[in-house]
């Protein structure tokens, strides 16, 4: 039976330094990270392609090609905790409009490290029974870059 992996035991850090240009991994290792704590959801990571299109009279199927490519804009949810450094830096650079350089290790040891503005918090309403919930928009300005 193959092993199948779930997002549990997935943790998530911000470097509390921004950072204006890209990094390679060598850049990113070196950077001091703050776990966020209390995150239910890190948000999708992935890569949109923008696809072009273009329809001739003298063809049956459209041309294509690959234009810009969006490096992501995942939600990061968290359980607020006031008291988390990792959950305050995010607030911190939800009032920036600077780049924070971000990192998400899988529960396979795999890192996962991008650039990205941060936007939020926005606080969904709940119920008397429901966490208090902050979520931080992160526009992605580098495309993710996976340890090898």
């Amino acid at each position: 039976m193959a092993v199948k992996y779930t997002y549990n035991g997935t943790d998530v850090f911000i470097c509390a330094t921004t950072q204006a240009a890209d990094l390679d991994q060598t850049g990113f290792e070196a950077l001091t990270w703050i776990q966020i704590n209390g995150v239910g959801n890190a948000g999708e990571w992935s890569t949109e392609d923008n696809i072009l299109s273009y329809n001739t009279v003298d063809e049956d199927v459209s041309q294509k090609q690959k234009g810009i490519r969006n490096a992501g804009d995942p939600v990061i949810e968290v359980a607020r905790d006031a008291a988390d450094t990792g959950q305050d830096t995010l607030r911190i650079a939800a009032n920036s409009a600077l780049y924070y350089a971000l990192k998400r290790t899988l529960p396979d040891g795999t890192n996962q490290y991008t650039r990205a503005i941060i936007g939020g918090p926005s606080r969904p309403g709940g119920a008397n029974e429901d966490f208090i919930l902050e979520q931080f928009n992160v526009g992605m300005v580098q495309l993710v870059l996976e340890d090898a």
